[in-house]
């Protein structure tokens, strides 16, 4: 980085000792990768890559020179702090030793343990159970975010075991409930955690918060086995836990301090303690020991008159050579209660009455120091020691940090990260997003996710989840009913965009040229149809006794999503996406489409398995030739065929006698289910039942078109994918089109038998009609009775045609390229007279439609 990007060299002093600076050069645009991948959405962006390459850090323009180079210090230090957890205390060099890590966004709670062997619950892991609760003029606030949550709190006595008898009664047995007075507005304090290692590679930590008007400083320091600081080469056997209240306001403040320790020695999480009045234990009177022994794992309750000194926590019943935990209360607190954390976990402040001498089987204690008036200016100083009476190494593990403590062994353990995401994070209202998790849990922990919170969930799993509004899930994970670790995953529920409705029938083609009928207007005659549960349904508004379904499409979205849309029932939903293929028919985008894979995405909406048998009508008539061919996988074959099971093609290709000019045509493509049938042929028979019972044994086929056919059992929630490709044989840059125009006025005009010349009051009355009306193109039809054969009828429509079209394009000044004609000769003629032939004028026609594009 050159010094002259900013005023002060200093900056890039910074920036070029601590990193290898590089530039981007970009732009904001959701499609491109990288910009998306590393959520980049405001220029000028700094992005900062830690020692293994992974982006976690980023600083967005507009901010001064001096924030830059702050955010640049931090970023380092945590790095830094990356690089010093990855290694072994012992492998820090001494300027790692001397050095203070950050660690930002903290609470300041923290475990101890004993190589792998626990003193408060948590340790050997970066978790804590334990808190503080600060009381500053009765607002209260703490550096646990259980508190964050606001309820009347009443726990149900449930730790005391029963015995066989009263297991046998205990329909009969009434439940005690403790009540506990619930505070809202509990304010959660987290803040820049410090931390340092001394030369016994022991931690130090040290933690400020502000609240109320008062500043908080956790602080905790090993210690000697005399209670000294550690020196050289000696062992941590201690931590002093000091609290310092500072009144840093400008009036007197009521301050008060409540600390609940979760006590755990080794793997008995139902800890055995004493209470001493004196530092000395061999002075102890018999009568303390006995009320020490009568009290043992039961609940009991001190205040400051009982001059307590000291608390062992055993691991059985009794002091032990192996872990024994040792309190020194330097500051008497005004009570000190010992029993149940489950109901200790619930205080806020004032701890309710509770039976002297009540079993608990989830050991606590908590030291509360009552509110008292402190000046301004003016400091309290809170002090405890806690450590193990017997022989070790006392280790100290900051919560919610990437710190872990050691095994029995004297190895680091393996971390709890449990991987916690959704996809996608941002939706629409209706949409569904999945929850993904995968969890490495060496404590065989349970594994809860909000989404089904009653139910214990694997190690990896999924969950698809339909938020009405932006929500956060939880990944939990609790050992022995303590949790261990929370991560949340956030879904983001937009409001639905408004929607435009358009049926989502197609045309393709490139240039002038079209592949399906209508091109190059937005005008379209190929449509699909399914049928579900006992009814039709089709994007198609003329198909009798077929339901329409509109196609919605979110208002003004970029262009390249626009070849996506949906057709949705409360059963099913139907996405209908048009994908641009280049020559490989590989995917493209739609600029260079030589193909396009239309695909037909059926999500079961129901609560059921359901059965859904579609088709696709492809109206391909706008291919004309004098002669056409049509080749099956490359061999030559017949029109008005239709081909099923194993006979089912591949590859279909019309084309004209020369060859050069082709419909390509793939019916079987990956990711798709098989069509159960293929039918090529004329558009009529393949429209039509009742033209196709009529014409069964023809080979007619002057208007091609395809239909394909598909079938599929879809259980509940699921979906089936039907597609095909289509083409030319010329690597064309194809185009699609939306059927979006309406018909605004029709013009029909009968013809004598055998003729195609029309009167000159008829020429007038055409003439009129063009040049009175406003439209964007015309769709001429022409038809015949059904006298004659089906060769003759043909090309006396296709006369009449010709006629009609010479009049609008000399009379009317309309240019051809703007008329689409479709010739039908006798097709849907006569349909009530059981193929007799039937002199009807009605039916020896052209129709003129006038048509709009919908703007």
């Amino acid at each position: 980085m050159e010094h002259k990007v900013f005023n002060k060299p200093a900056i890039g002093d910074l920036y070029n000792d601590t990193f290898v600076c590089g530039i981007y050069y970009g732009q904001i645009n959701y499609s491109d990768l990288t910009t998306e991948k590393l959520k980049i959405k405001k220029y000028p962006f700094i992005l900062y890559f830690d020692p293994q390459n992974e982006a976690g850090y980023s600083a967005t323009g507009g901010k001064t020179e001096e924030q830059i180079y702050d955010y640049g210090k931090t970023v380092a230090n945590e790095f830094m702090l990356l690089d010093v957890i990855n290694h072994w205390v012992s492998e820090f060099s001494d300027a790692s030793k001397q050095a203070t890590y950050k660690i930002s966004d903290n609470d300041g709670r923290y475990t101890l343990g004993v190589r792998g062997r626990r003193l408060m619950y948590g340790y050997p892991y970066p978790n804590s159970t334990s808190h503080f609760v600060i009381n500053a003029d009765e607002k209260m606030a703490s550096n646990s975010p259980r508190f964050l949550i606001s309820r009347d709190l009443e726990i149900t006595d449930y730790l005391e075991k029963k015995s066989f008898f009263s297991r046998m009664f205990k329909f009969f047995k009434k439940k005690k409930k403790i009540k506990l007075k619930s505070y809202s507005n509990v304010r959660y304090l987290s803040d820049t955690l410090s931390i340092r290692f001394d030369g016994n590679n022991s931690m130090h930590s040290e933690i400020n918060y502000r609240f109320n008007g008062l500043k908080i400083t956790q602080k905790l320091s090993p210690l000697n086995k005399n209670l000294e600081a550690s020196k050289l080469n000696d062992s941590t056997r201690y931590y002093q836990v000091d609290y310092i209240i500072e009144n840093d306001s400008n009036k007197t403040i009521n301050a008060g301090l409540l600390v609940l320790f979760d006590m755990m020695i080794d793997d008995n999480d139902a800890a055995k303690m004493d209470a001493f009045k004196t530092d000395i234990i061999e002075q102890i009177s018999n009568e303390q020991k006995r009320k020490n022994k009568k009290l043992r794992g039961k609940y009991s309750k001190y205040v400051k008159s009982d001059q307590l000194k000291r608390i062992l926590v055993y691991r059985n019943s009794k002091l032990t050579k192996d872990l024994t935990g040792d309190f020194r209360l330097v500051t008497e607190p005004d009570e000190i209660h010992i029993g149940s954390w489950p109901v200790f976990y619930s205080v806020l402040w004032d701890v309710p009455k509770i039976k002297e001498g009540k079993r608990y089987y989830d050991s606590a204690v908590i030291l509360k120091w009552n509110t008292g008036p402190l000046a301004p200016g003016e400091k309290q100083f809170y002090t405890t020691i806690f450590g193990i009476y017997n022989k070790g190494v006392l280790e100290l593990v900051p919560a919610g940090t990437n710190f872990v403590g050691s095994n029995k062994q004297g190895k680091r353990i393996k971390q709890i990260n449990p991987e916690f995401t959704v996809t996608p994070d941002t939706i629409y209202e209706g949409q569904t997003a999945t929850l993904s998790w995968k969890v490495e849990s060496p404590l065989n922990a349970d594994i809860y996710v909000s989404a089904k919170s009653k139910t214990k969930q694997r190690e990896r799993g999924r969950i698809n989840v339909k938020p009405k509004k932006t929500t956060a899930y939880y990944l939990q994970m609790l050992d022995q009913g303590k949790q261990i670790a929370n991560v949340k995953a956030r879904v983001v529920v937009l409001k639905r965009p408004p929607k435009i409705e358009l049926d989502g029938r197609f045309t393709i083609g490139a240039g002038n040229q079209a592949i399906t009928f209508g091109y190059p207007f937005p005008y379209a005659t190929s449509y699909f149809q399914m049928y579900h549960n006992k009814k039709y349904y089709s994007n198609n508004s003329s198909i009798p006794k077929a339901k329409y379904l509109p196609g919605k499409q979110v208002e003004n979205i970029d262009t390249d999503k626009k070849n996506v849309l949906s057709y949705e029932t409360k059963d099913f939903e139907i996405t209908q996406s048009l994908i641009p293929l280049n020559e490989k028919y590989e995917k493209t985008d739609l600029k260079n489409a030589q193909f396009y894979r239309v695909q037909y995405t059926i999500k079961n909406r129901s609560k059921y398995k359901a059965d859904y048998s579609f088709k696709q009508f492809l109206d391909l008539s706008s291919f004309i030739a004098d002669s056409l061919k049509l080749k099956i996988n490359g061999r030559p074959s017949s029109f008005n065929k239709s081909y099923v099971g194993k006979y089912i093609p591949k590859n279909v290709l019309i084309s004209d006698n020369t060859d050069r000019s082709a419909i390509k045509l793939l019916t079987i493509t990956s990711e798709s289910e098989k069509p159960k049938s293929v039918s090529i042929g004329d558009w009529h028979f393949l429209k039509s039942l009742k033209i196709q019972k009529k014409y069964s044994d023809s080979t007619f086929y002057k208007n091609p078109a395809a239909l394909i056919r598909w079938k599929k059992s879809v259980l509940a929630n699921e979906t089936a994918k039907f597609a095909f490709i289509i083409g030319t044989n010329q690597n064309q840059k194809l185009q699609y089109l939306y059927n979006q125009s309406e018909e605004i006025k029709t013009l029909t005009i009968n013809f004598k038998t055998n003729k195609h010349k029309i009167s000159k009051n008829e020429i007038a009355e055409i003439t009129s009609f063009i040049q009175e009306n406003g439209f964007d193109f015309i769709v001429l039809n022409g038809f015949t009775d059904n006298r004659g054969t089906l060769e003759t009828n043909y090309q006396l429509a296709e006369k009449r045609i010709s006629s009609i079209k010479e009049i609008i394009t000399k009379r009317g000044h309309i240019d051809e390229k703007n008329i689409l004609q479709k010739v039908h000769g006798e097709f849907f003629s006569n349909q009530k007279t059981n193929n007799e032939e039937v002199d009807d004028e009605h039916e020896r026609k052209v129709n003129i439609l006038l048509f709009r594009v919908k703007k």
